[in-house]
């Protein structure tokens, strides 16, 4: 399940070969409101890019107050969220770029990775690595830009752990639910 903002990031790269933010001045959708997980933001992006939004949007974070967001019907305080940092499996990314024949422009934000209380790739059983936002420049999480140019896998090797999903709130269970998108 990939963050609708990963998404979005990975269209700019495919079409402009470009980055997030002047992609989505360009298609006419304000950052901030798809940042905030704005319904009319996604939606507008969805019909540029011919998908429908209803996987999308169950996906989207929105937020719904001060320091609050919903995902999937959950009510999140901005603590639940990994916020400002960046978070990425070196290996996903090492993945994602070898299927992109090395364009770091296909990585993909996993939506697991945007939890904090997610700190173990479900995949791979190794720790995910956090990049703390130096600037308000990458905003956006934009994997291409905070993962470094490749994947670095031989960095978390050796660093098994068990995964702990979060089944019971809902939020991993989309292959059941019939979900899925790219």
């Amino acid at each position: 399940m990939e963050t609708p903002i990963s998404y979005a990031t990975r269209l700019a790269a495919f079409h402009t070969g470009g980055r997030l933010l002047p992609f989505l001045h360009d298609i006419g959708v304000k950052p901030k409101a798809f940042a905030a997980g704005d319904t009319e933001a996604v939606e507008r992006l969805c019909a540029v890019a011919g998908i429908h939004s209803a996987p999308v949007l169950h996906n989207t974070a929105r937020t719904v107050g001060k320091r609050r967001s919903d995902l999937r019907g959950e009510e999140l305080s901005a603590e639940f969220l990994s916020g400002s940092d960046t978070v990425f499996c070196p290996l996903c990314l090492a993945e994602d770029d070898a299927a992109a024949n090395g364009n770091p422009g296909g990585r993909r934000q996993r939506l697991s990775w945007a939890l904090r209380v997610v700190r173990t790739c479900p995949q791979h059983q190794i720790a995910l690595l956090r990049r703390k936002r130096q600037s308000e420049d990458n905003r956006f999480h934009e994997l291409a830009v905070r993962a470094g140019a490749r994947g670095d896998p031989g960095r978390a090797r050796g660093e098994l752990r068990t995964p702990a999903c979060l089944t019971a709130a809902g939020l991993c269970d989309d292959a059941a639910r019939g979900w899925s998108w790219a």
